[in-house]
């Protein structure tokens, strides 16, 4: 028979226990052994090593084939044994929905994890007490992109698309809309007939026709009947739409009781992470959130061309760190200075160059996409409302807002921080029983906004500070720090710790009063009702002055109605006026027309262009008690025409030119003497 080597040999079939297989032992020998001492080896191997791997049983790992099947029989395998499931690092696994089972620990480090096609989850976390460690969820933004065909206004519950394009029922969307609140919408399809889409909640802003629609899947969805849970330690999921979705409001019943440690959600375009419905007891610690998408288009100059697009998903906004914008552009490799050598258009979503690119030249337009949100507790239009249940050491940066809860009840936030978020930090919207320890919102236009009939939420230990508007394209309108609705009661805040003292009034309610008329806080100040400028102001029920103080103006202001002071003390160059400003020590006015003064000699006098008719009232001197009534004396010349002044009416001059009794006064002269009006003349006497 002619040799053969081994490569010219027939493939085996499927193993068996009696088969013969050719192993060398002890040197150079060659010699018999079966299948079954084969099978006995492995098994013996797979106990000695303490893990079971994934690859055993047939996993892959090209980032092509579907392993899911594997990595349930390596389960199954390691089922009440001490042992754990463990994947081959540097390789990559498709999973599609794959559930651990309980009471499993399977260890990914190392390991890249892609989402089988068609599939919706990479992993599915339903079934108690199992853990997933070290694994890279990685997506490759194959989320479903749709347009609308018409436009949808604020309150509709539906969107109609061109085409459907893969979207299905189920899935999460998120999409630009006119919406206050960062102009970016998430919800949840909920039917689709034809092209158009039933959604879970009304629209929160209108949808212009041809808006992008992104829809897909989380990457990793945690749910399940009563107390099942699921671990995540130490994994990251990035590159997708949405990240991480915990809870569904879809469950008949259900916690979650999710926990993770040191997870990674980054670059994840809607969301990193979603709470919604049907969950309690989720445990998140070292969260971080980093938003973002870069992406980039080419072009080749032609020497005329001066505006190229630049790449956008959800909307064309346009931000800048200092002189660095999100938008960049490079010619033939060197990257332009951007409000010198090119400008961004966040409406056309166009770059427009100051110089045209010389024919032939390599354009590229680059953009730093912020995601939509770092982290949505999604309870609005659900029967069973979301929770945010003890997140703490976590960080949320890079999105248009940092934390956005709608219709939260319950939520723990321990040393959180948002920061670089281009519209609010933290969102909360009809949110419930929220408390907030040693928790910072940074760099935001809005750091902390809590709207709608927000209530019971305690603040403490907050830092916060704003966007400065040398750093956004467009500098955003009416920044505060903070912001509590008129709607919300028992918002209680400890004064926080200002970082960026700009001027800009914040609104905060707080004190565990009622907010029908909220706090407003400035860095120097409180104002209760109203946003008038001061230290400190109190209102009334109707929203005039009770108390301003105001250093601007040097006043304090004891009530007023509209623009009509009743009381007002004012100190200015030692003066004080009750009534309103004067130029004497002490005025008693009528509005903002003088009666008395005091002034700084002690002389009390009634301002001179006035008189005063007591009629048939009787005047009591001698319940004045002073030792003289001093007249302020005044030349002939200053005095008012007789006929005005009114018989009766006396005064003192200081230049009279004779002393005889009731003769005319005339003026020029060096006596003082007393004087009065018959009606018609001032006489001596």
């Amino acid at each position: 028979m002619a040799r053969k080597t081994l490569d010219q040999t027939a493939a085996a079939l499927a193993l068996s226990d009696t088969d013969r297989i050719p192993v060398v032992q002890s040197g150079t020998a060659i010699k018999r052994a079966t299948g079954a001492q084969l099978k006995a080896y492995t098994a013996a191997d797979r106990t000695a090593r303490g893990f079971i791997s994934v690859d055993d049983f047939g996993a892959v790992g090209n980032g092509v084939a579907d392993d899911t099947a594997a990595f349930v029989a390596a389960e199954l395998a390691a089922a009440g044994t001490s042992r754990y499931v463990r994947g081959t690092p540097g390789k990559i696994y498709a999973l599609g929905d794959y559930t651990p089972l309980t009471n499993t620990q399977i260890d990914l480090t190392g390991c890249v994890i892609r989402r089988v096609s068609g599939a919706r989850h990479a992993a599915k976390l339903t079934q108690y007490h199992n853990r997933l460690i070290g694994a890279d969820f990685a997506g490759t933004y194959d989320y479903k992109v749709a347009t609308t065909s018409s436009s949808a206004s604020a309150g509709a519950t539906q969107i109609t698309v061109s085409a459907l394009n893969g979207i299905l029922p189920g899935m999460r969307i998120a999409h630009a809309s006119t919406w206050a609140e960062g102009g970016l919408e998430h919800n949840e399809i909920v039917l689709i007939v034809g092209t158009t889409l039933t959604l879970r909640r009304a629209l929160r802003g209108t949808v212009a026709s041809g808006a992008r629609i992104l829809a897909d899947f989380p990457m990793v969805y945690a749910a399940g009947p009563a107390f099942t849970a699921g671990a995540l330690n130490g994994c990251w999921i990035r590159q997708n739409l949405f990240g991480l979705q915990v809870g569904d409001a879809d469950l008949v019943s259900g916690n979650t009781f999710t926990q993770a440690s040191q997870v990674w959600l980054e670059g994840n375009l809607g969301a990193g992470l979603i709470l919604t419905a049907n969950m309690a007891g989720e445990v998140f610690n070292q969260l971080s959130v980093y938003g973002g998408r870069y992406r980039e288009l080419t072009y080749t100059g032609n020497g005329s061309t001066t505006t190229f697009a630049y790449p956008w998903e959800l909307a064309r906004i346009v931000h800048r760190w200092g002189a660095d914008a999100s938008v960049r552009v490079f010619v033939d490799g060197t990257r332009l200075t951007a409000g010198t050598q090119y400008t961004a258009d966040p409406v056309a979503g166009t770059v427009t160059l100051t110089v045209a690119p010389a024919s032939g030249a390599a354009v590229v337009v680059g953009n730093f996409e912020f995601s939509a949100f770092g982290v949505i507790g999604d309870g609005a239009g659900i029967t069973s409302a979301s929770s945010l249940e003890r997140l703490a050491n976590a960080i949320a940066i890079d999105c248009r807002v940092g934390v956005l809860m709608e219709g939260v009840d319950l939520g723990f936030f321990n040393g959180f921080i948002t920061d670089g978020c281009s519209y609010a930090g933290v969102i909360g919207i009809n949110s419930n029983n929220v408390d907030m320890f040693g928790c910072s919102c940074l760099y935001s236009p809005f750091p902390l906004r809590v709207l709608g009939t927000s209530a019971h939420w305690n603040v403490s230990g907050l830092t916060t500070s704003l966007w400065p508007d040398a750093e956004e394209l467009s500098p955003t309108a009416s920044k505060r720090e903070i912001t509590v609705g008129s709607g919300c009661v028992n918002i209680n805040i400890d004064l926080p710790s200002w970082m960026s003292k700009s001027g800009y009034t914040s609104n905060i309610s707080g004190f565990s009063v009622p907010t029908t008329k909220p706090l407003r806080m400035t860095p120097d100040g409180f104002a209760y009702g109203g946003p008038v400028a001061g230290r400190m102001m109190l209102y009334g029920a109707t929203v005039n002055d009770y108390v301003n103080v105001n250093d601007a103006a040097d006043t304090i202001t004891l009530f007023s109605s509209g623009a009509t002071w009743k009381y007002i003390l004012g100190v200015t160059s030692g003066n004080v006026q009750i009534g309103n400003a004067g130029t004497g020590l002490l005025q008693w006015r009528t509005g903002t027309t003088a009666k008395f003064e005091l002034l700084q000699d002690g002389t009390l006098r009634p301002v001179l262009d006035l008189s005063y008719d007591i009629g048939t009232a009787t005047l009591r001197l001698s319940t004045i008690h002073t030792r003289r009534i001093r007249t302020h004396g005044v030349l002939v010349s200053a005095l008012p025409a007789a006929a005005t002044a009114g018989a009766g009416t006396k005064g003192f001059v200081t230049d009279a030119t004779a002393t005889t009794f009731a003769s005319v006064v005339a003026g020029g002269g060096a006596n003082g003497v007393p004087v009065y009006s018959d009606g018609t003349n001032w006489r001596i006497g």
